[in-house]
């Protein structure tokens, strides 16, 4: 059962993937009208990312917590490492075999798509193990942390 919920959280990465891409597209086109290509890459990189953060952390990790403090600064992490590798191979792209903006950045978009969701799944979103568990709660197998509810011995007889 765990494949299962790791296959609809890949979808829901990908259904997110292909929104950001779209929107990542559209301004790379619109910003290469004014700017160059590096500078437009690195823009529209940047306006996607907030919303890349949002989608992400609400629906497909589906995560509620608060702990914006440790997130965001691990997304950002996370998103440098993704951005160092899709500028490194837009630009190869861009040297060795087009001129063409849009096709340098599909080429680029998987590396940068498969190192997030991988940062993501395991450091950003992923429950934070830094505190010990009380005697009242356990983890379930996906690292949720789960009230643990004793019966009372009145009730037992």
């Amino acid at each position: 059962m765990r494949w299962q919920g790791l296959f609809w959280k890949l979808a829901r990465a990908g259904l997110v993937a292909g929104i950001v891409a779209a929107i990542n597209f559209f301004l790379v086109w619109l910003f290469a009208h004014f700017l160059g290509p590096r500078t437009s890459f690195s823009l529209a990189f940047v306006s996607a990312l907030t919303i890349h953060f949002l989608l992400s952390k609400f629906w497909t990790f589906f995560n509620f917590s608060p702990d914006f403090s440790r997130q965001v600064p691990r997304y950002l992490t996370a998103a440098g490492v993704s951005y160092l590798l899709q500028f490194s191979v837009f630009h190869a792209s861009l040297v060795l075999f087009t001129s063409n903006v849009l096709v340098a950045s599909t080429v680029a978009m998987p590396v940068g798509m498969l190192a997030s969701f991988t940062m993501l799944q395991v450091w950003v979103f992923s429950p934070s193990r830094l505190r010990a568990l009380r005697e009242s709660e356990a983890v379930d197998r996906d690292g949720i942390i789960l009230p643990i509810r004793k019966s009372s011995p009145d009730l037992a007889a």
